[in-house]
Formats: C-alpha cells, sequence, structure tokens
C-alpha cells in the first residue's frame, strides 16, 4: 500500500494524504474518495477512523486523498480568502480534487465525512457535478439533546458511566438542560439551513444520480432529529440512489472498536456494491 503526503491548493498549503490504490486487478475506472476533517479532528480522523476507511478502500481499488481544510491539522488558516468559512472550504474541497485530477488522471469523486465533514460533503456535492457519491456520517439537524439523553438514559443504564468518564459530549448536554431554565421568548427558531432547503437541494442531488449513503450511530446527538425530521421523507425520495443505516451501541466518535469495525465494514460494502455505478466514464 502506497501512501504519500501532499500540499496543494492555491497557496500550495493545504496537507492531503493520499493512499493509492492497491489492488490492481480494480483498474483505473474508478472515482476517488475525498475524506473531510470530522469537526476539530486532524485527517487521521477520531479514532483513526478516517486512516482505517482509507487503507480499506484502497484495497477494493479506491484511491483516497484524506485532506484538512485550511485551520485544521496541518493546514494553516488561509488569510487572504474573502468569503465565508463555508465558501473558502468549498473553494478547498474543489481545490482536492483539481489537485487529484492532475496527479492521478482520476476526474470523479467520492466525498466522506463525520458530522461537520458530512456536513460539507454535502454543499461540495452540490456545488460541482464531478462529485458523484457521498458519504455522511452523523449528519447534524437541529439538536434536542435534553431529549435525547433522557431516553438514552433510560434505555440503557450505562450512559451515566459513560458521562462520568467523558466518553460522551456531557458539556452539550448541561447546556442543552440550562435551556430549560432560560426565557425563550425573541428567540428565533428558525435554523440556518432550513428543512425545505435540505430537501431541495438533495432532491437536486438525486436527480443528478448521486449515489448516497447516511450513516447514524446510534449514540450520536443528531440522530433524533433525522429520525424524527428528516428519514421519512429521505426514504421517499429515491429507493436506488439514497441508503441510511444505523450502527447500534457506539457514540458520535465511535470510541469502541466494534463501531469502528461495523463502520468501515458498511462503507466498504457499500462501495463495493456501487462499483459498477460509480465507475468514471
Amino acid at each position: 500500500m502506497r501512501e504519500i503526503a501532499y500540499q496543494f491548493g492555491e497557496t500550495g498549503t493545504l496537507v492531503g494524504i493520499l493512499t493509492a490504490n492497491a489492488n490492481p486487478a480494480a483498474g483505473d475506472y474508478l472515482p476517488a474518495f475525498v475524506i473531510l476533517n470530522s469537526g476539530l479532528v486532524h485527517r487521521v480522523g477520531p479514532n483513526r477512523l478516517s486512516v482505517k476507511i482509507a487503507r480499506k478502500l484502497s484495497e477494493i481499488g479506491y484511491t483516497t486523498f484524506r485532506i484538512d481544510i485550511s485551520g485544521v491539522g496541518d493546514s494553516p488558516v488561509q488569510h487572504n480568502f474573502e468569503g465565508s468559512i463555508l465558501e473558502r472550504w468549498k473553494a478547498e474541497t474543489r481545490s482536492a480534487m483539481n489537485f487529484l485530477a492532475a496527479e492521478t488522471g482520476i476526474d470523479r469523486f467520492i466525498f466522506l465525512g463525520n458530522c461537520s465533514g458530512a456536513a460539507l460533503s454535502f454543499f461540495s456535492a452540490l456545488v460541482d457535478d464531478r462529485v458523484i457519491g457521498a458519504v455522511l456520517i452523523n449528519i447534524q439537524g437541529e439538536k434536542k439533546l435534553i431529549n435525547y439523553f433522557i431516553k438514552l438514559a433510560i434505555s440503557n443504564s450505562k450512559i451515566w458511566r459513560r458521562l462520568i468518564s467523558g466518553t460522551v459530549q456531557y458539556h452539550d448536554f448541561l447546556d442543552n438542560f440550562k435551556l430549560i431554565f432560560k426565557k425563550r421568548a425573541g428567540r428565533s427558531t428558525v435554523p440556518a439551513y432550513a428543512k425545505k432547503d435540505f430537501f431541495k437541494d438533495l432532491r437536486t442531488l438525486v436527480n443528478r444520480g448521486l449515489r448516497i449513503i447516511f450513516i447514524h450511530s446510534e449514540w450520536d446527538p443528531g440522530l433524533p432529529y433525522f429520525n424524527k425530521i428528516l428519514k421519512g421523507d429521505i426514504s421517499k425520495l429515491s429507493h436506488n440512489t439514497i441508503e441510511m443505516k444505523l450502527i447500534r451501541g457506539i457514540n458520535h466518535d465511535f470510541n469502541l472498536l466494534k463501531g469502528q469495525n461495523d463502520l468501515v465494514a458498511i462503507i466498504t460494502d457499500w462501495a463495493y456494491r456501487n462499483i459498477e455505478n460509480l465507475k468514471c466514464n
């Protein structure tokens, strides 16, 4: 297996690790995976998940590129960009695709990310037709964390040990618990990215033929919103191009080895089953 570190982008300061296709029998027709940061975790991913995913995908014939967007990991902040952080990061994902196309000749891409990386994958797919697939892990919506933790505590008493040990993001739980006692007058309840916009954009991707898989861990804070608000309508959009998977008994950052293995297996299986649909022309 061959892995190479590169610097790319307009300023040559963005950092990425290319994991080359380790299966010559797969040929050169497959798209490349671009794996994005999960929050502020650098390109190895939480618990080195991005490394594990990249190397497993390499075994079945995919090239992968694990990148640090600016301000995360080894990629410094880009101070000369005029526009929002989201616009800057979308421009950087385009730079990653341009670099891969020049370096490898691959001109079709699948984006993969956890949490904020899933959101950036979604938005990057919207603005570039070269993206033909997306693996969206624990994509977040409007969180109802107090309901989430109460439900979880009732169903699984071990959650309290996880709260104490720090393997659950208990600061989110406490912050949301405090909101119960705060006056809500004057507070806007309209999220920055409304549900109607999400479905309009998702329909655009489906109509383009994008292959998409939504993956959630059972203890992810965004799961109740996804199940209650999004899941039903997503399932109506397309039975052929969209899949949804749940990994039970694991939290947002996949701290348990079984959950990590389950995630890698789901992604690898999806990538393998969709090889014919994801071939580059």
